[in-house]
């Protein structure tokens, strides 16, 4: 169901990036409520619908730090392979004209903070007791 292994249930949809475990993530959100919506229906006793709400929560979290842990996975994925491609030598133009203006927007700040000067704080002194 949804690319669901017994470890994650995001991990088929990890390929496709954040989005598909956003899109996965909600779809799973939504059975498990539908799911619980159909257990309280057929509840009988206020104890076994406030069993069924808990499971609920309980399945709502755990989801969530799937899907969580998921996203961190793709995320280290991410910077795995660029720094892989960084190694290589393999850096296309984007990344080249991307580092060059990160450069050259860093010595632009500074030369301006250097241009203007910071104004000057009240020094507060402690009152005598």
């Amino acid at each position: 169901m949804f690319g669901v292994s017994n470890g994650n249930r995001f991990v088929g949809v990890i390929k496709r990036g954040i989005s598909g475990i956003q899109d996965a993530y909600n779809r799973q959100r939504s059975a498990i409520e539908e799911r619980a919506n159909q257990q309280l229906a057929t509840a009988k006793t206020k104890l076994e619908k406030e069993r069924i709400k808990s499971d609920l929560e309980l399945e709502k979290l755990k989801l969530q730090r799937e899907m969580y842990s998921a996203k961190a996975a793709v995320k280290r994925e991410k910077v795995a392979v660029a720094k892989a491609k960084r190694e290589a030598g393999v850096v296309g133009i984007g990344e080249r004209v991307g580092g060059f203006m990160h450069t050259a927007e860093s010595a632009g700040k500074k030369f301006y903070k250097g241009l203007v000067a910071s104004p000057r704080r009240k020094q507060r002194t402690k009152k005598k007791r």
